[in-house]
């Protein structure tokens, strides 16, 4: 007996459990009138781009949520697909769509939309066979399986291998191939069972009904799932389904004998939010996978909301986590908990009968809903059980529906209170469910409201136009005059509607034609608000719907084509909310509150939603699945459950605010056709103007004809796809984004020539909308002659014309210009150019002596204090000048001498690479200032050569003065050193040098430069003296005479040079100077002077003392023992000094010493100044200390800034030890004050700044390394360490150089600073944000902020809050 209960109580559970799960789905269908090929939906697909793929018995659909697009077979098409039954799609990593059909293989190119079918003989026995399962795994490999065994499809072959795993699946029926997450491939056969491989097919075990532990009841697989538990789900064709865990070596069936399952026919399985879908032959059942509760969910019925059809044949869940349900014979099924918000009833459908319009209603303490219809008398609805009567006034009548017209309802216990459209009142009783006349009005006319007054009687709102209001004493004495201005007059009241009871013997009256009428019957008066009145007393429209009274006593006004209004006793109307402000439509039917304290209100053709405290809007219609096509008038009811019920038309609308979620679904959006000038514009058709469809494409080009254009977009969201909502907007020709409704295209016509950039962006059903839009460049060209080279031709022509007549006119008399010219200018150029260099020369030495007293004075005027700096800034710029001018001077004087042969040799034996090394270095700056690329190139460490400096720096100067001018901003220019012989030179400069001895060495240098080249015929003419090149730029201008004087000091020194071509462009100068002694005659052989020490170093004219309060330390680099020596004794004083004599040792010793400041020479060994310069900044322990370089004095005026390669600061060679000391002093004070700026302690004023010096790394990794970990307690000097790759030691030195605070003290005060952002820009307590700021103690916390802020954390939020509130 127990068991039998135990049973009874087990059914009733699965019963009850079934029922309400059943609310769970509310299926929407697409079938044949929807565009769908036909009705039988096998398999279902979702792309990457978001389209819904439905493979039918007749073709394949791809939907988009509004249309559909069929694939389909054409025998006299190759490029169709090969058959119309679809069996199954997939898609690899390529966007391929694989689509098996019941006649072979096909692949579809979702790039171009082509088809390729498979059926081809050279594919053998697979061309034709019948595809029923596709798969592509983990690595993208496709996997086929036929009716006759398992293929792999190998495209670097175009072939398909056979899969037999060892002769086991030889011609079998695969029906499934699928993946697992531990990538297994499982093998779901038709007579053989489950086969679980390797990702190299290699067999790991076999399931069959003869498997001992993991048996099967069948053989035969028709699908497989793995949920996202890792659970594995096999369903049957025949034999149910099956729950396995390898791993514990188990196996649980359900079928039609052991469970609730009708049908052992398993055909699909999917997942949503934690439940198993499975689709049977005999509907639609889910397991929750925490309980593993079995249920069966709604069955096919013409019902809306139930399956179109018994027997699923497919599942999916899209991206959307819509559930989309392919059924034999019903088309496609999908439900999704957003179409399923709105429960709209429909008694009509119930009983064959028609209703009317579905009027007011009340709700019994019993859960009955009683609502008025018109036609059918009271409806009673059952809240619980949803079970519908209705009680009919007088069923025998003839007249049946004008006879059970009910408009005005009224509950007081158990009697129902009924006002008919004849002017009776009725008692209905609602036990006996009885009907009794109560009263007759005087006349016929609609009773829309009663309300019960204090002396019992009864006020009724009537639609009649001079009795709208009437009191009904309990003797049943009708009162339809009401006195007014004190008792003195009486009025008869208009049309009404809606009645409400601000307190005993005062109402608001709702009237249809008069507006609001506030009514005292103590004091007979009468107060009006409608359109005739002005504010505050003022409503939009006369016609008022509702009157509803909210949980904090505010009185809402509804009126039809008015809005709602807020409605204060004393103050009138005090607020007006319309369609302007986010209302769904101003002609407002009923408000009800929510228990939430949100307005519900129906209007003519939606329901919004508002929310008085935000003053919030959210609005649906018809679209959404309301499923009333029109609300009825003051018909609107709070139910006992929390939900809310609105009448209509055609039946009423009850849902739950609660549950009404907003779908936040944001949908992609893909573009999806292209017309052009009436044309739709296919991929790689004979336009050529689509490579791939148009979703690929990021720009399109059109002729100036095809400018008539339209683009069609669409969000791809499923649910209520009619309310997706656009906007778009064309840049180049729209002013703004156009908001266009549900509209998926986009219509431009005669675009002019141009580029454009269309964009379109999207909503889901319930407005929320893409942040992010879809772009497409457009691009309009110009016809032929209206391009820009067109114009241009015209113009040439037109020039080439006027120039030929000129050309034509002057011909003759140019000519006998030219044969007269050319006479006289042989004649006169030779004398012109002795008397121009005669001239220059004369002049030159006329100008030498001036200059030289107007130099000499400048340079003492240059070095005296007292000027200010604007008065020296100005000598310096004349000093300059002057010396320019003297160089210039010095070239003609040279000039002149080498002409005369007065310019004499001085031959020493020098280390010309180091000799040219030291003018590269000189230049190097002035290319750096120019952004150009300068290098310096030689085969040799050391060249001893015997030449001429003086004459050879001019030669070097002049040469690389003219590459530099002539090269733009991020050119290039090569100068290099080599060692030939006179062998290695051409035949012509052979013949050029033939006097020198055949074993003559040279040196030869090159210039090249990428600059605009010198042209063949200016090549001519560019060593003649005074001779310039045409240039356009006025800057380049020269005298053209150092090119000439090259060349003539060149020839002096027994050498040759050239000029040629660079590739692509450029110049390129060889100069080749002997360098033998032999070359040269002895006399002009000078010995090099022994013991003679360049001067790098001004001593001071007196002794000076330097008030310096800290000693630094100095770290001194210079190879030179006398210069070192000397800059140490001299700085000794000041700073302590370390010493080297190479750069890397200066590197090594920086990084064991740490030095404040290092001052470096820039020719070194081993590594130069320069070098050494850019390692120290890039290293991250040594960036912060500042650099000096110290340079020769360099040997071109011209050269004297831009010298700048992450040094601090330079200084020139021979320089004043004073100034050297006074910048040394200045560049570390200026460290301290960084240093105390970034120890500082941080005020309130400061939050929010970050106080990090932009180009120090080692800060910025250090404060980010902090904010990262700034919630872990552990935080400190070991993490530290590990992070920034530093010794602890190493660490707290560069902070102390850096910060002079401790690292733990840095921690601290970083804490503090985002605990104090944070009281202020966040909601946290001060518990969470102690915590969050790695605090372990509250108190600890509120100590140290106390001490760092000067307030406690209460206090400091308490005083910025007063702050803001304070007004300026």
């Amino acid at each position: 007996m127990k068991r039998y209960i135990f049973l009874l109580i087990t059914i009733l559970a699965t019963i009850k459990i079934t029922a309400q799960n059943n609310e769970n789905f509310y299926f929407s269908n697409l079938n044949l009138k929807d565009g769908l090929s036909q009705i039988s939906v096998i398999k279902i697909f979702q792309d990457t781009k978001g389209f819904i793929w439905f493979a039918t018995r007749n073709g394949l659909n791809r939907y988009d949520g509004s249309e559909f697009v069929i694939y389909k077979h054409d025998p006299k098409d190759s490029l169709t697909l090969s058959d119309n039954h679809i069996w199954t799609l997939a898609e690899d990593n390529d966007r391929n769509l694989w689509v098996g059909t019941a006649r072979g293989l096909n692949r579809i190119d979702l790039k171009t939309n082509r088809i390729t079918s498979f059926v081809d003989e050279r594919y053998g026995a697979f061309a034709k066979s019948e595809v029923r399962s596709l798969t592509v795994d983990s690595r993208n490999r496709l996997w086929i399986g036929t009716t006759k065994g398992l293929y792999l499809y190998i495209p670097a072959m175009d072939v398909f291998q056979r899969i037999d795993l060892n002769g086991k699946i030889k011609d079998e029926f695969i029906s499934v191939i699928y993946e697992t997450k531990q990538h297994q491939i499982l093998i779901g056969t038709s007579t053989k069972g489950l086969f679980v491989c390797d990702m190299n097919m290699k067999v790991q075990r076999q399931l069959t009904t003869q498997t001992p532990g993991l048996r099967l009841l069948g053989n035969s697989i028709s699908t497989i799932y793995e949920d996202s538990n890792g659970t594995l789900w096999v369903g049957s064709g025949l034999s149910g389904l099956y729950r396995i865990n390898f791993e514990k070596e188990e196996i649980v069936s359900y079928h039609k004998g052991n469970s609730i399952l009708t049908s052992s026919s398993v055909r699909a399985i999917s997942e949503l939010r934690g439940m198993l879908l499975v689709g049977t032959f005999d509907g639609l059942y889910t397991i929750d996978l925490s309980t593993h509760s079995f249920w069966k969910h709604t069955d096919a019925s013409l019902e809306k909301g139930n399956l179109s059809h018994f027997s699923i044949y497919s599942l999916f869940v899209d991206r959307s986590q819509t559930v989309w349900v392919g059924t034999y014979a019903g088309g496609v099924s999908y439900s999704s908990r957003f179409n399923n918000r709105f429960d709209f009833h429909d008694p009509a459908t119930i009983f064959d009968a028609l209703f009317g319009i579905y009027g007011c209603m009340l709700a019994t303490p019993g859960g009955s809903l009683y609502m008025a219809t018109e036609g059918r008398g009271l409806l009673d609805y059952n809240l619980q059980n949803r079970q519908y009567a209705y009680y009919p006034i007088d069923n025998a009548s003839r007249l049946q529906y004008s006879q059970n017209i009910i408009k005005g309802l009224l509950l007081e216990d158990d009697i129902l209170w009924c006002g008919t459209n004849k002017g009776a009142i009725y008692h209905f009783n609602t036990r006996t469910k009885k009907y009794t006349l109560y009263c007759q009005l005087p006349r016929e006319m609609s009773v829309y409201s009663m309300l019960r007054d204090k002396d019992n009687s009864l006020w009724i709102v009537s639609s009649d136009s001079r009795m709208g209001i009437m009191r009904l004493s309990d003797k049943k004495e009708v009162q339809t005059h009401f006195p007014v201005n004190g008792g003195q007059d009486s009025c008869l009241f208009g049309s009404s509607r809606c009645i409400l009871k601000l307190r005993d013997g005062v109402v608001l009256i709702g009237s249809r034609n008069d507006g609001l009428i506030k009514y005292d019957l103590n004091r007979g008066e009468a107060v009006y608000y409608d359109t005739d009145e002005k504010e505050p007393r003022r409503l939009l429209n006369n016609y008022v719907t509702s009157i509803v009274r909210d949980s904090s006593g505010r009185i809402w006004i509804g009126t039809f084509g008015g809005g709602i209004s807020l409605y204060d006793e004393e103050k009138g109307i005090i607020k007006t909310i319309t369609k302007e402000q986010g209302l769904i439509e101003n002609d407002i039917c009923t408000i009800v509150e929510d228990n939430d304290n949100n307005l519900w209100i129906s209007a003519s053709n939606g329901i919004s939603k508002y929310n008085p405290k935000t003053e919030e809007f959210t609005n649906y219609n018809s679209l959404n699945g309301i499923g009333v096509y029109e609300f009825t008038p003051h018909s609107g009811l709070l139910l006992p459950n929390g939900e809310i019920c609105f009448s209509g038309n055609n039946g009423f609308v009850t849902f739950s605010p609660q549950e009404l979620q907003l779908n936040s679904y944001v949908p992609p959006v893909v573009f999806t056709k292209l017309v052009v000038n009436n044309r739709a514009i296919e991929p790689e058709d004979e336009t050529a103007i689509l490579s791939s469809v148009l979703d690929d494409m990021e720009e399109i080009e059109l002729d100036y004809n095809q400018n008539n254009i339209s683009i069609g977009y669409c969000a791809l969201n499923f649910v209520f796809a009619r309310q997706n909502q656009y906007a778009t907007f064309l840049n180049g020709y729209d002013k703004d984004w156009n908001y266009i409704g549900n509209r998926r295209e986009a219509y431009y016509t005669n675009l002019s020539p141009g580029t454009y950039v269309f964009e379109v962006k999207a909503s889901n059903n319930d407005g929320v909308w893409s942040q992010q839009t879809r772009k497409i460049r457009i691009i309009v060209h110009p016809p032929l002659w209206k391009t820009w080279y067109a114009y241009l031709f015209y113009a040439v022509a037109f020039v080439f014309v006027m120039t030929l007549i000129m050309y034509y006119i002057s011909k003759k008399q140019k000519l006998e210009r030219e044969l007269q010219f050319k006479q006289k200018e042989k004649l006169q150029l030779e004398d012109f150019h002795q008397a121009k260099i005669r001239m220059f020369t004369n002049f030159s030495h006329e100008l030498r002596t001036p200059l030289t007293l107007i130099i000499a004075p400048l340079q003492d005027l240059v070095s005296m204090p007292e000027f200010s700096s604007s008065v020296r800034n100005k000598l310096g710029l004349i000093f300059s000048n002057a010396q320019r001018l003297l160089l210039l001077v010095n070239q003609l004087m040279d000039l002149r001498k080498n002409q005369e042969g007065k310019l004499n040799m001085r031959i020493t034996k020098t280390d010309m690479n180091l000799f040219l090394q030291e003018i590269y270095y000189a230049f190097n700056h002035l290319a750096a200032k120019k952004s150009i690329d300068f290098t310096f190139e030689t085969s040799e460490e050391r060249m001893s050569a015997w030449f001429d400096k003086s004459i050879i720096e001019k030669v070097v100067f002049n040469l690389l003065s003219n590459a530099m001018k002539f090269t733009p901003a991020n050119g290039r220019v090569v100068f290099s050193l080599s060692r030939c012989t006179i062998a290695d030179l051409s035949p012509e400069q052979q013949a050029e040098l033939q006097t020198l001895p055949a074993d003559t060495r040279f040196a030869c240098f090159s210039v090249a430069d990428s600059g605009k080249g010198i042209s063949d015929d200016e090549v001519k003419n560019i060593f003649a003296p005074f001779y310039q090149g045409e240039d356009d730029n006025k800057e380049n201008v020269g005298t053209g005479i150092g090119l000439s004087l090259t060349r003539s000091i060149v020839h002096l020194h027994g050498g040759t040079i050239t000029v040629s071509h660079n590739q692509p462009t450029g110049t390129i100068f060889r100069v080749y100077i002997p360098i033998s002694s032999d070359a040269y005659d002895a006399s002009l052989l000078v010995e090099e002077e022994d013991g003679q020490v360049v001067e790098d170093v001004i001593p001071s004219a007196r002794e000076l003392h330097f008030d310096i309060e800290k000693k630094w330390t100095v770290l001194l680099a210079e190879d030179n023992d006398e210069v070192r020596a000397y800059v140490k004794e001299c700085l000794e004083p000041y700073f302590y000094v370390l010493d080297v004599d190479n750069g890397k040792d200066a590197l090594d010793l920086s990084l064991e010493k740490y030095p404040d400041l290092i001052l470096s020479d820039i020719m070194m060994p081993q590594m130069d100044g320069l070098e050494l310069c850019s390692r120290v900044k890039q290293d991250l322990q040594l960036g912060h200390i500042p650099v000096v370089l110290m340079t020769a004095k360099s040997m071109v005026v011209h050269i004297k800034e831009g010298f700048s390669v992450g040094a601090d600061d330079y200084i020139v060679k021979p320089f004043s030890m004073d100034v050297l000391i006074c910048r040394i002093n200045s560049l570390l004070e200026s460290r301290e004050k960084l240093k105390k700026l970034y120890g500082k302690k941080f005020s309130p004023e400061a939050m929010g700044i970050e106080i990090v010096s932009g180009d120090d790394r080692f800060t910025q990794n250090f404060f980010e390394i902090i904010e990262k970990n700034i919630s872990n307690p552990e935080l400190g000097v070991d993490l530290l360490s590990q992070e920034l790759g530093l010794s602890r030691a190493n660490l707290y030195r560069k902070l102390k150089a850096v910060t002079e605070l401790s690292p733990t003290e840095l921690i601290r005060n970083k804490r503090l600073e985002i605990a104090a952002k944070l009281l202020l820009e966040s909601s946290y307590t001060v518990s969470e944000i102690s915590v969050y700021t790695g605090f372990n103690s509250h108190a600890y916390f509120t100590n140290c902020f106390k001490s760092f802020y000067g307030y406690s954390p209460s206090e400091w939020v308490q005083r910025h809050n007063e702050k803001r509130e304070t007004p300026k």
